[in-house]
């Protein structure tokens, strides 16, 4: 193992840690149980604004500024910015800690994660270089528990025709730039095909996206949106990733993040320069080496079911999600 793989687990750790806090956090409050004393006494010296946020930060998982674990992302920044040579070398990184080192590795912080850093130093990290919150779920298994951010769903009502729920509607790009947008198929033997209106990482500009055609597909199937496949082997420090007819299908685009994508385990972020029909230049390089096994997901900040076709209305209900980059794990 290295020490960039074990801090990658350190920080899903943690980020599952917070998820996990926050759904844990449950019954009466701190500020209700001293209203509910019947001691004014008791009440004028404990209940107050004070509670109040005791109980808004234990809600909200607000514990980076947690005596211990504080430390941790305490001595990591220590790590990634003290010099190379120096009584106590590190990585001599220059500028903010996490954000030189995730510029250097490549991929991206759970949200979860960072705002755990927030707490602690008061600082968001880039946008760009943070991933959509909960803990994604294989294909054809339901993602109703992971936690992630669910932008939509689409109810068909015929095989043209139907609507767009807001669920947790856009993503914060002011926390996250962008995220790959799934759709699923909430029940089993869907056919037709879906398209969406997608929003790009500015907030405001819209894009038209075919979901990609379901086939009798079984029950929570995943669709990714404007994947496309990686065709040639890419090797560390490439500036250029082969992928047959990226261009063409016309969703990463130059000026926005896009990821690519090869498992839990191989993945980051890159800023795309130039597409031409089977290609897309990579502004700063690529970090790692990928196989042709690796995908490229464009980033979205929300998604809207906008039209079907040839869709059965029986079996109609898509949602419409932001995907993490991989699974975060205790």
């Amino acid at each position: 193992m290295s020490a960039e793989a074990q801090i990658k687990l350190g920080v899903g750790r943690l980020a599952k840690l917070r998820q996990t806090w926050k759904t844990s956090v449950t019954g009466t409050g701190f500020w209700a149980l001293a209203h509910a004393a019947g001691d004014e006494v008791y009440e004028n010296v404990v209940k107050g604004q004070t509670l109040t946020n005791v109980d808004d930060a234990l809600e909200a998982g607000a514990f980076g500024d947690q005596a211990d674990i504080a430390n941790w992302l305490q001595l990591h920044l220590s790590y990634f910015t003290l010099p190379v040579v120096s009584a106590t070398p590190g990585l001599g990184l220059a500028g903010n800690g996490w954000d030189a080192y995730l510029a250097s590795v490549g991929w991206r912080l759970p949200y979860e994660f960072a705002e755990l850093v927030y707490d602690k130093f008061n600082r968001r990290i880039t946008p760009a270089r943070v991933f959509g919150k909960g803990t994604w779920v294989a294909n054809e298994a339901s993602p109703a528990a992971s936690g992630a951010h669910k932008f939509s769903t689409w109810t068909a009502s015929g095989a043209a025709t139907g609507s767009n729920a807001v669920n947790d509607g856009a993503l914060t790009i002011t926390n996250i730039l962008g995220a790959p947008v799934v759709c699923v198929s909430e029940t089993a033997a869907q056919t037709g095909t879906l398209t969406l209106t997608v929003t790009l990482q500015d907030g405001t500009t819209t894009h038209s996206v075919a979901a990609g055609a379901y086939s009798t597909s079984a029950q929570y199937t995943q669709k990714v949106v404007g994947e496309v496949a990686v065709t040639g082997s890419v090797t560390a420090g490439a500036t250029s990733i082969t992928a047959a007819g990226i261009g063409t299908a016309g969703h990463v685009i130059a000026g926005q993040y896009a990821l690519i994508y090869e498992s839990d385990a191989l993945q980051e972020v890159f800023l795309a320069g130039t597409v031409t029909t089977n290609a897309v230049a990579v502004a700063a390089g690529i970090k790692k080496d990928y196989t042709t096994a690796a995908k490229i997901w464009p980033l979205y900040s929300n998604a809207i079911g906008a039209s079907c076709a040839s869709f059965n209305p029986t079996k109609g209900v898509v949602t419409i999600w932001a995907r993490p980059d991989r699974v975060i794990a205790l």
